[in-house]
C-alpha cells in the first residue's frame, strides 16, 4: 500500500498535467469573455470530417483551398480564420454540388456581433 503522501504526490503531478492542457484555453476563453469584440468568430459550419459547408448560403458546396492552400483538414480551416480580425475576409475556393468550382470571399465577424 503506497503511503498518503506519495498518493497526494501523485495527484497533484496529474493536477499539473491537466492544467497544463487546460490552463491556456481556459486563460483564451476569459479574454473573449472581456472583450468579444477583438476576437473572430468561425465564418460558416463545415460539416464533420468532410469538406462540406453544413449551413448558411453556401450550403452543400465542398472546399478545395483556403487563401490559395488546398484544403486537407478541419484544423487548417480552423487556424485560417482564427488568424484574421473580425471585418477582414477568408478566400475560399469552392466546389458546388455541380461540379464547377468558385471563389468566395467570407467576412470575419466578431464574437460580439452574435449577442
Amino acid at each position: 500500500m503506497l503511503p498518503n503522501a506519495f498518493r497526494y504526490a501523485i495527484l497533484a503531478v496529474l493536477l499539473v498535467c491537466a492544467y497544463g492542457v487546460r490552463g491556456g484555453n481556459s486563460w483564451q476563453y476569459i479574454r473573449i469573455l472581456q472583450n468579444p469584440a477583438l476576437f473572430p468568430e468561425a465564418p460558416l459550419p463545415i460539416q464533420m470530417a468532410t469538406r462540406t459547408i453544413g449551413g448558411g448560403p453556401l450550403f452543400g458546396n465542398q472546399i478545395l483551398a483556403i487563401d490559395g492552400k488546398p484544403f486537407n483538414a478541419y484544423r487548417q480551416f480552423e487556424e485560417s480564420w482564427s488568424a484574421k480580425r473580425p471585418g477582414e475576409k477568408l478566400v475560399l475556393t469552392l466546389s458546388a454540388p455541380d461540379g464547377h468550382s468558385f471563389e468566395e470571399a467570407v467576412a470575419i465577424h466578431s464574437r460580439a456581433s452574435r449577442e
